[in-house]
């Protein structure tokens, strides 16, 4: 039952994206070009910002699944504020250093392009607390049971953002600017909307006394791994996961600048796809990591089997049906974002490496549901450390050194091969995980608590 509200809570922010990307490259390939960039900076911080999300949910399934209120309370109040600050950290480095991150976005001789984003850029960052606050508001909500209410209002967001790019940029002709305010407006009214729920509203199965806007003292012992210095912890290894991670995307950005407008604008629309259809599959992980994390508070080990299980052939079985339709449908697709013929001719070359990736995408997506419930931040902070140096980082290398003027195509067809590489190596080591250490650990737990006491 969950599995709907949570594809559609992932999926309406990327669509909305698309829409906006669909009506920047329709309007202008100079807007799409610099938009992409600086959404690539944009959604980089919000991404990494996710560190506190995962962790929120984790704990929140946990300390619902052993209804520890007092911990429940605490992760959700530490999760807020954690999120906040982080996004107007974020916020004021960016400001700080824009210059040399928009030298870094932009070659040299795109003048006209980083004028545009330099207009664009205060409006962006100032987007950036609202919205880390929004995810985590939504994470929370989720980790409450409360699938439909969080994927309520983030559609409502997402469809919001929509009409306003399409108000702003196609009816009125008014510009970025303009439509990053307008945006702006739409991220803050959602957000407190969704904090106003996060505080008022009890999770689904806690007793009527319950009150998260404060301390409980219902559960005056809180267990093991609840503590503050336990949540930075766990917090910590998620961030350097994330860095490490969305640090990759963001590195494709400079790599595929060098290549030309056309090339940019080609990436920014694989990149939106690539999030779009992995956003579909990745409702799977977020039940995956709710219901998962709620059985194993609860010790409900051959349950938890059968749901990775399901997780598992869900998602593989959703990727494969996203290939065969980006397969068939690819000029349709092509033609609903650009009338480029030299972007059109870009993304024809990458279109194959899109398509093949989307099972492999799909799998590494449900692990990552897994990880959050079974809490292996550790492991996955190793995972991203080493496949990013050793995997991700010489094969862009050698993506880079490739001679443009050879093929501009070819060029940006070597630095996705690059990221799919990292996620090939991120499937095998999730695999590892699952399969080889913790299931035969469930297995045996639900042996032992089969096993009826001796009678004296």
């Amino acid at each position: 039952k969950p599995t709907v509200p949570a594809i559609l809570n992932n999926l309406v922010g990327p669509l909305a994206t698309a829409c906006q990307l669909s009506v920047l490259g329709r309007e202008s390939t100079l807007l799409l070009a610099t938009y992409a960039a600086c959404a690539a900076a944009s959604n980089f911080v919000l991404n990494v910002g996710n560190f506190s999300v995962s962790v929120t949910m984790s704990r929140v399934g946990h300390a619902l699944g052993a209804r520890q209120w007092s911990a429940l309370g605490a992760s959700v109040r530490t999760a807020l504020v954690v999120s906040t600050s982080f996004g107007i950290l974020a916020a004021a480095s960016l400001w700080c250093f824009r210059d040399g991150v928009l030298a870094v976005l932009f070659p040299p001789d795109s003048a006209e392009e980083r004028w545009l984003a330099a207009t664009y850029w205060p409006l962006m960052l100032a987007r950036l607390p609202p919205m880390l606050l929004f995810r985590a508001s939504l994470a929370t909500l989720v980790g409450y049971q409360r699938m439909a209410l969080a994927s309520t209002l983030a559609s409502a967001l997402a469809v919001a953002d929509a009409v306003a790019f399409f108000l702003v940029i196609r009816v009125r002709h008014l510009g970025l600017v303009w439509a990053g305010a307008v945006a702006l407006c739409n991220c803050v009214s959602a957000a407190s909307i969704a904090t106003l729920a996060t505080l008022v509203l009890r999770p689904l199965g806690a007793p009527e006394n319950v009150n998260l806007c404060r301390g409980n003292v219902l559960t005056p012992d809180a267990p093991a791994g609840t503590s503050l210095f336990d949540t930075f912890l766990d917090s910590l290894d998620v961030f350097v996961r994330s860095l490490c991670l969305h640090g990759s995307m963001l590195a494709l950005v400079p790599a595929v600048s060098r290549l030309g407008v056309a090339a940019l604008a080609a990436h920014a629309i694989t990149l939106e796809l690539w999030m779009a259809t992995s956003n579909i599959v990745d409702g799977f992980a977020d039940v995956a990591g709710m219901m998962g994390s709620h059985l194993l508070g609860a010790g409900l080990f051959s349950q938890m089997r059968a749901l990775t299980k399901a997780a598992v052939v869900a998602s593989v079985s959703t990727g494969a049906a996203i290939l065969i339709i980006l397969a068939i449908y690819r000029d349709f697709i092509i033609a609903a974002f650009t009338s480029d013929a030299a972007a059109t001719t870009i993304l024809h070359t990458v279109w194959p490496l899109l398509c093949w990736m989307q099972p492999i995408n799909a799998t590494i997506f449900a692990f990552d549901g897994l990880y959050t419930a079974t809490r292996s931040w550790r492991y996955v902070r190793n995972v991203m450390l080493v496949g990013v140096t050793v995997v991700f980082a010489p094969a862009l290398a050698a993506a880079i050194w490739y001679p443009p003027c050879v093929s501009v195509a070819c060029g940006l067809l070597a630095v996705w091969s690059a990221k799919a590489s990292l996620n090939v190596w991120r499937l095998v080591c999730a695999c590892y995980r699952i399969r080889a250490q913790l299931w035969p650990t469930w297995r045996a737990a639900d042996a032992i608590a089969r096993v009826k006491p001796i009678q004296l």
